[in-house]
């Protein structure tokens, strides 16, 4: 039988015998209060017997109306009571009808007495003076047998209600010895089945805890307790294959730790390469383009008049291309250098970067004709430089593609969760939802040169510099109706 089972099992039986004696208790106050009734009622008739043989007595010696009034009132008050007590169903059923006999032939004798009395007065004839002692005499018999026979009964009723007290008791006392018996046993119980093997269990997690995962405790029971304790020699064996696999883990953790920091030594020096190598290829390739650039002038200036329309054409074509290789190759080396920007972040205050970027693109905002406005900008941990470069790519994108409209630029930020939230919006020519992602990779355009200048690589730049800085940029917009980039940076003060 499961723990639950022999709990619900005892707590029933708990229930049953605390019912079973409150029934008792209820039932044998009905009863106790029963024959106290009967025993207060016998007293009542006992009484009135006593009283009604004294008020005879007082009459017959000095016969005063009064006295007979008050003999009238307590034989009709004896009269109720034996009424009373015949209509309570008792048992001594005999002992009653001998009071009601008694008292009928008491009020009857009594009655005669008063007759003779009256007609003593009015006749005095002596012979009734003999009648009347002998009913005094019978009076008197009866008067005493009536009051011994109500003593009896009170008697009998006392010695009822002290019976019935003594039997209460002692069925209260074996109710309440059996509880006792039944607590002793559910605490015998609940001591062999749950507290002696909870302390096995708690010894045994001693024993594992102090490293001993070999330790299995000895609990064979079928309950709830016998499943925790085979629940818990598996768990120890499970703690320590897990043990195990976590000492493997570490020591395949600190071989790769150590390899990855000969990678990243390794990275390092390669990155340093990679730098050196791109201000070497950004030279190298520049000054050739310098050159050809420079020819084609010459050239232009030198034959201006020979050449024909045509060859002008070619020879602008070809300076236009490599001024603009000349700007990839710069954008593409800006590009580069923001991962391996390794400048420690400080405290910037955002709105002196923007107003910084704002300054850079000052001719612009002025030739525009922008309004620009910015809310109150936080203080973050950040590289200023790099965001400086945000600001200025994404103004310069805003005066860049404004529409027809004066154009209005704000800026905003506010703080969501461990972040802050920068806003630029613009009431410019906007994108269309399929662009969304498009427009933060590298050298991706969505409008020719000759429509809008430019190498398509400042969003790209502005998406390299946010990853840097552990966050990110969105942009949402309709367009035609103006565009308004997001992006996030963490909050690590």
């Amino acid at each position: 039988m499961t723990i639950r089972r022999r709990l619900q099992v005892g707590s029933l039986l708990f229930a049953v015998f605390c019912l079973l004696i409150v029934g008792k208790v209820c039932l044998d106050a009905r009863y106790t209060e029963q024959a106290l009734n009967e025993l207060r009622l016998d007293a009542e008739i006992v009484r009135s017997a006593f009283d009604l043989q004294v008020l005879a007595d007082q009459w017959l010696s000095d016969p005063q109306e009064g006295s007979l009034l008050q003999w009238n009132a307590k034989n009709a008050t004896l009269a109720k009571l034996l009424r009373r007590i015949s209509e309570s169903g008792r048992t001594d059923s005999r002992s009653i009808d001998e009071l009601h006999q008694d008292h009928s032939r008491i009020r009857t004798i009594f009655g005669d007495i008063v007759q003779i009395r009256q007609e003593n007065e009015e006749l005095s004839n002596p012979k009734m003076s003999r009648v009347e002692q002998d009913l005094k005499q019978m009076l008197n018999v009866k008067l005493q047998s009536m009051a011994s026979k109500a003593s009896n009964t009170y008697r009998a009723s006392e010695s009822a209600v002290l019976i019935t007290i003594r039997r209460s008791v002692d069925a209260l006392l074996v109710l309440l010895i059996l509880m006792l018996l039944l607590i002793i046993g559910n605490w015998i119980q609940v001591h062999r089945a749950i507290i002696y093997p909870l302390g096995i269990l708690a010894h045994g997690a001693e024993i594992i805890g102090s490293g001993n995962l070999d330790h299995t405790v000895d609990i064979e029971s079928k309950d709830e307790v016998g499943k925790v304790a085979s629940s818990f020699n598996q768990m120890a064996a499970n703690l320590k294959k897990t043990i195990s696999q976590v000492e493997q883990e570490i020591k395949e953790r600190r071989q790769a730790q150590v390899a990855l920091q000969e990678q990243a030594a390794e990275l390092a020096r390669s990155n340093a390469d990679l730098e050196q190598f791109a201000y070497a290829a950004s030279h190298d390739l520049q000054e050739p383009l310098r050159n050809i650039s420079s020819c084609m002038q010459m050239l232009e200036r030198w034959y201006r008049d020979s050449l024909g329309a045509e060859g002008k054409q070619l020879i602008c074509y070809a300076v236009d291309s490599a001024n603009r290789m000349k700007d990839l190759i710069n954008d593409l080396l800006v590009y580069s250098r923001v991962g391996a920007r390794v400048k420690e972040f400080r405290l910037t205050d955002t709105a002196r970067v923007f107003d910084s970027a704002a300054a850079n693109l000052r001719l612009a905002i002025i030739e525009s004709g922008a309004m620009i406005t910015r809310d109150d900008l936080p203080r973050i941990l950040a590289d200023d430089i790099l965001l400086i470069q945000v600001f200025q790519n994404l103004l310069s994108n805003a005066l860049k593609f404004r529409g027809r409209d004066d154009l209005q630029i704000h800026v905003s930020a506010k703080q969501r969760d461990s972040e802050w939230v920068f806003s630029v919006q613009d009431n410019g020519i906007g994108i269309e939802p399929e662009f969304f992602e498009r427009i933060f990779s590298i050298f991706q355009r969505l409008h020719t040169r000759a429509e809008y200048p430019g190498t398509g690589i400042g969003l790209a730049l502005t998406k390299r510099i946010l990853d840097h800085h552990g966050g990110k940029i969105w942009v949402e917009s309709e367009y035609g109706k103006g565009s308004t980039f997001f992006f996030t940076i963490p909050d690590r003060r």
